[in-house]
């Protein structure tokens, strides 16, 4: 008997911690809410202005760059972001935080002017190949990839520390300050796909050294300087994260550039134009909730334990399903008007290929769940073989598709590959 009351208190107690563990992400989830709301809205204004404002080619080119940019970023650099949130909350309970981050900063530094220097030699040496005004785009590209990798510095401290009022605030001033100064380039100066890249180096760039100076001083971050001891442990926890981050990137946008060998860069806009609505749909309340989670997540796992961690994110599993299930079904349902709405008439083709893409999305964003044990376990090397299984299958699907079927083809393949 005596046991039976000890099980009981020990359930009831543990349904305590993680009702209190929702609560916190529930009330940090208000404040997330503006940083994701806000850039929404503007990717979906972004769609309607850039696909009237910019021919299919050029709007196509801008794409492409921004897939080069989102590419080389999530292998060079992705993996910090988790290290990140990983070691953060422990290195705080050690007290060691400021050595920590003046390690992870300074490996920044270094990566990126290597990654940069290689960059500009490509675009020189192929040029001929790409074309002058790809290649021009290109280099343009390694600003933005420095901006954007500055920002997610400090948007990931700040998450991590739970400032997310100060998060939102960047995010949304970034998102509407990057389209007001597009809208600007594009309109009035007449720029192509330079100007909303040059938009994006401003507003990311301006945000990015203007809270760094802040945390500089507040973290106490030194640099150069970097602890030996620390920098081994972030690297064999980091490393695998590249290979991670490189099968993720093909999983995404390896049908970007299979499309235009196929088929042209004018279908690269049109597919990538639906594919961006359907992103929307899902990630949108899902990085809301994400944004909240992960930091009380980790803080679970570091203070409360295994066990306790489990029982929440099952239960955060759920709230996905309850939460995006009718979204996507929505999204799909009603693809044809979304598409009238959201974009131009040239890419309407696009909204033949949303349901499926939609659902594949669906998948992707659930994976994100189910990817955080083994994060936090630190064994993200049976990740990459997982990711990289379905990497493959989505380029083989993709060559037998797109020849046959055009962009829908490549949704065919999003779909399948997501749910691999």
């Amino acid at each position: 008997m005596e046991n039976r009351v000890n099980t009981v208190r020990h359930i009831n107690t543990s349904d305590i911690k993680n009702t209190s563990d929702i609560k916190e992400i529930g009330k940090d989830t208000l404040y997330y809410v503006p940083a994701k709301i806000i850039p929404a809205l503007v990717s979906f204004i972004n769609i309607a202005i850039y696909t009237r404002l910019l021919t299919p080619n050029e709007y196509g080119l801008y794409i492409l760059v921004m897939t080069t940019v989102s590419m080389v970023n999530a292998i060079g650099f992705n993996w910090i972001g988790y290290v990140i949130w990983r070691y953060f909350e422990k290195y705080k309970n050690d007290n060691n935080l400021s050595e920590f981050l003046s390690t992870i900063f300074s490996t920044i530094l270094i990566a990126f002017t290597i990654i940069a220097l290689l960059w500009f030699t490509v675009t020189i040496l192929l040029k001929r190949y790409m074309g002058i005004h790809f290649a021009y785009l290109l280099r343009i590209g390694i600003a933005v990839l420095g901006a954007q990798i500055g920002l997610s510095f400090v948007l990931e401290i700040l998450r991590l520390s739970r400032q997310g009022k100060r998060y939102s605030l960047y995010s949304s001033i970034t998102a509407s300050g990057t389209l007001l100064l597009a809208i600007v380039f594009l309109y009035v100066f007449s720029y192509g796909a330079e100007g909303i890249l040059l938009a994006i180096i401003l507003t990311s760039g301006g945000i990015f050294l203007f809270e760094m100076k802040r945390i500089y001083k507040y973290w106490k971050i030194k640099c150069p300087r970097i602890s030996s001891t620390i920098l081994k442990r972030i690297l064999f926890f980091g490393i695998p994260q590249i290979g991670i981050a490189g099968g993720g990137i093909l999983l995404a946008i390896a049908d970007r550039y299979m499309i235009r060998s196929f088929i042209g860069t004018e279908a690269v806009g049109i597919y990538a134009a639906g594919y961006t609505i359907a992103d929307l749909g899902i990630q949108l309340p899902l990085s809301v909730l994400t944004l909240a989670a992960i930091p009380v997540i980790i803080s679970a796992f570091e203070n409360k334990g295994e066990t306790e961690t489990s029982r929440l994110l099952r239960k955060l599993i759920s709230i996905y399903f309850v939460v995006l299930s009718p979204v996507a079904f929505g999204i799909a349902a009603l693809s044809k008007g979304i598409i009238n709405i959201a974009i131009g008439k040239l890419f309407q083709e696009t909204s033949v290929i949303l349901p499926w893409v939609i659902g594949g999305v669906f998948f992707f964003g659930l994976s994100q769940y189910i990817n955080i044990p083994f994060q936090l376990k630190e064994k993200p090397r049976i990740l990459v073989y997982l990711i990289f299984s379905s990497a493959i299958l989505n380029i083989v699907l993709n060559l037998f598709m797109i020849p046959r079927f055009g962009i829908l083809g490549a949704a065919y393949a999003t779909l399948i590959a997501y749910s691999i």
